[in-house]
């Protein structure tokens, strides 16, 4: 990735696929690739963002999952 980009994983549960989605529209980041397969409760998605608004991202998806997902830069 652009030095200035970082990419995140996240592990969703299904019920917060969505707002996680609409999370990373928010912050303009664009969706790499999908795994719904390997997780029977939700799936793990990975998006590229710009690398000065992880934190805020980050902060941001705590909230949208209730603090029941997790997400990590790679």
């Amino acid at each position: 990735p652009d030095p200035e980009k970082a990419v995140l994983e996240m592990s969703c549960r299904w019920e917060s696929i969505d707002r996680v989605h609409r999370l990373i529209r928010e912050y303009g980041g664009t969706p790499l690739d999908s795994d719904y397969a390997s997780d029977p409760n939700g799936a793990v998605l990975r998006a590229e963002l710009l690398a000065s608004d992880t934190d805020a991202f980050i902060s941001r998806f705590t909230d949208v999952t209730n603090g029941k997902d997790t997400v990590k830069k790679l």
